[in-house]
């Protein structure tokens, strides 16, 4: 689109606008506001259209909208028929509450005559709105007016109008709505814990005394993000690392450049234990844009080593938990946010996690009393359909390893003492630890 760079022309061409009489409006010429819903981020571009019964040359726009809740970013004629026949000039003029928006089509040397011909239904201009106090609740909009004023904007005012063979045409006017979408259409997510093989988050399970991995996620389907804040309170047991390590994730490959992370550990402060975290990916100059990609599963941010106490007993578990306000060594109080496209969205889903010790038993020994035998079979056989006790510790009579307890289980234990049946999965034969929520109690094994 070229445009007349003159100041003097530009006044020149939006006064003589401005002086041109409107005739009377007709049915045949009409100008429209598309309604149009308004991302809470992205914002959204309201069309203007244009039936026309003549061709025309030009035209002038005054719209009245709520500058509190809306902002005008833009206005364009970028992808419209005006664009299409070569719009040689056009002046944006922005009022409180308004806005008026001018074009003339052949104003340039060596005025071709180019017009827009006859047509029922043209986008002849793009109003770009973003939405300054966009609705939280899940499902919630807002509707704003979208209006065309005759005579209130400019100095001479200005009317709605088409040019038509260098007569000025008043048409029809249909007004229209921006209507302000929510926050909650953001489906942002944050997670603690540690990636299982289905590619789910899992709590994490370590043996007493040992450190390991507490990796955090996020998961963002329909945007890429800028960066994360990440706030945290963590059982005062726990023993965490220093430092956030991005190593091996997506942020480590986009080179992501500010990556922050606080630990107080001082029970005694007036605050629990808290980490807070914080990434900003394009974060120094040349400022280049990076950004981390959208994804539908949970996508690895990074980790911080956690250690679990010595004295901790099989199945104890020490929470990791998302709390807004949380303020780490410093004194300001972070949320959990993504940021996307300049936004900080504070509305994320999030899904603490459990810090447990590995529950330590003998598959295959049901009954807990250190042997393997056939009175295991016989013990789960009474449990499940005797009336008898149930195990302390359920995995160790889970002997087929299907996260169920039934009549499969002591099939196959019996399968096993006496059919050369397949061996247990570990811990078997001897006592070990695995990843368990499931194991209460189990006193043969130390």
């Amino acid at each position: 689109m070229t445009r007349c760079t003159l100041p003097s022309a530009s006044a020149a061409l939006v006064g003589l606008l401005a002086l041109l009489s409107p005739m009377a409006a007709t049915a045949q010429n009409t100008l429209t506001i598309e309604d149009t819903l308004i991302h809470p981020i992205y914002g959204g571009e309201v069309h203007v259209r244009m039936a026309n019964s003549v061709p025309v040359e030009g035209y002038v726009l005054a719209i009245s909208y709520p500058d509190n809740e809306l902002t005008l970013q833009s206005v364009d004629v970028i992808g419209t028929i005006a664009e299409a026949v070569g719009t040689e000039f056009s002046n944006t003029q922005n009022f409180v509450g308004g806005v008026a928006f001018s074009v003339l089509l052949d104003a340039l040397p060596p005025f071709d005559g180019q017009t827009i011909p006859n047509g029922p239904d043209w986008a002849i201009a793009n109003f770009n709105f973003t939405c300054n106090n966009p609705p939280t609740g899940a499902g919630a909009e807002i509707d704003h007016a979208l209006t065309f004023q005759d005579g209130v904007f400019g100095n001479p005012v200005v009317d709605n109008i088409i040019v038509s063979q260098f007569q000025s045409l008043a048409p029809a006017l249909v007004n229209g709505t921006a209507t302000c979408q929510s926050l909650a259409l953001i489906n942002s997510e944050l997670f603690a814990g540690k990636l299982n093989v289905q590619g789910a988050v899992d709590d994490l399970y370590l043996n007493a005394g040992s450190a390991g991995e507490l990796q955090f996620f996020y998961q963002e389907p329909d945007n890429s993000i800028q960066g994360v804040q990440i706030s945290v309170e963590f059982d005062c047991a726990l023993t965490l690392g220093n430092s956030f390590s991005i190593e091996d994730t997506v942020l480590d490959v986009i080179n992501a450049e500010f990556v922050s992370a606080t630990v107080d550990t001082d029970p005694n402060d007036g605050d629990p234990c808290e980490l807070v975290i914080g990434i900003l990916i394009d974060a120094a100059p040349p400022f280049n844009g990076q950004e981390s990609p959208a994804s539908a599963t949970p996508l690895l941010l990074g980790s911080i080593d956690v250690t679990v106490p010595p004295t901790a007993l099989p199945g104890d578990c020490f929470a990791v938990d998302f709390v807004n306000g949380a303020d780490g060594t410093g004194t300001l109080p972070v949320s959990n946010a993504i940021i996307i496209g300049g936004f900080v969205n504070t509305l994320v889903t999030t899904h603490p996690a459990l810090v447990c010790v590995n529950a330590t038993y003998r598959r295959g020994d049901c009954n807990d009393d250190a042997l393997i035998d056939l009175a295991d079979g016989i013990f789960l056989l009474v449990a499940l359909f005797g009336g008898g006790p149930g195990p302390g510790c359920r995995d160790a009579c889970d002997t087929n390893s299907d996260s169920n307890i039934d009549l499969g289980d002591p099939i196959a234990i019996i399968s096993y003492l006496f059919a050369a049946g397949p061996a247990f999965a570990e811990p078997f034969p001897f006592c070990g630890n695995t990843a368990s929520d499931d194991c209460a109690t189990f006193n043969s094994c130390p």
